[in-house]
């Protein structure tokens, strides 16, 4: 049964790449060749949130937000609405600097992979942070206890998406340090469930 759980968590998509690349050119062609009135005012629209759903089958949160804000910032334009041009450009924005935000920590991770010093640890304390709420996950920090040859030591980390029923007990963390800088770190969770980091 946990090698089922584990190979169904690895899964990436439930549809063939070709057969994405299929359905959302056969939808671009109906929505730009097709007429305006009657029942395809309820299909475009409709249509135009499967690229969303394909975004969101494979795991691909962060393009889905990027192209529901795109989405949005056009749909703006086209009625000559500013609130919500405004809003889709302030969320296009903010999309933008997490990626960019995600890509610089995913270049650190591996930096201090190859370079750093790294230390097993074990979750001691999960802080939520109520105030972002991202669908049923749940916005927190964890605090990290790990051994040196001086003893023990407590690092926080930045923040993660956790699913709400994840316990302290059922995650795992590997901390990294840079050899010449110990205040340059990064944690890396795990769960030990499934191997799988966050």
């Amino acid at each position: 049964m946990k090698a089922l759980m584990l190979e169904s968590r690895k899964r990436k998509s439930l549809l063939d790449p070709h057969t994405k690349m299929l359905m959302v050119l056969t939808i671009t062609a109906v929505i730009i060749g097709g007429v305006n009135d009657g029942f395809m005012n309820i299909v475009k629209p409709a249509l135009t949130m499967v690229p969303l759903v394909l975004f969101m089958s494979g795991n691909k949160w962060k393009s889905a937000m990027l192209y529901t804000d795109i989405y949005s910032c056009f749909y703006g334009v086209m009625s000559r609405n500013w609130a919500v041009i405004l809003n889709a450009l302030m969320w296009i924005i903010f999309s933008l600097g997490f990626k960019i935000k995600s890509i610089y920590n995913r270049h650190k991770l591996e930096t201090l992979r190859r370079k750093g010093i790294c230390y097993d640890g074990s979750v001691v304390k999960i802080i939520p942070a109520p105030w972002v709420r991202i669908g049923s996950y749940v916005t927190a920090r964890v605090e990290c206890l790990y051994k040196t040859e001086k003893g023990d030591s407590l690092i926080s980390s930045g923040y993660y998406l956790l699913l709400p029923f994840d316990r302290k007990e059922d995650l795992h963390a590997k901390i990294y340090f840079n050899r010449n800088n110990l205040e340059k770190n990064i944690i890396e969770l795990f769960r030990k469930d499934t191997g799988l980091s966050f």
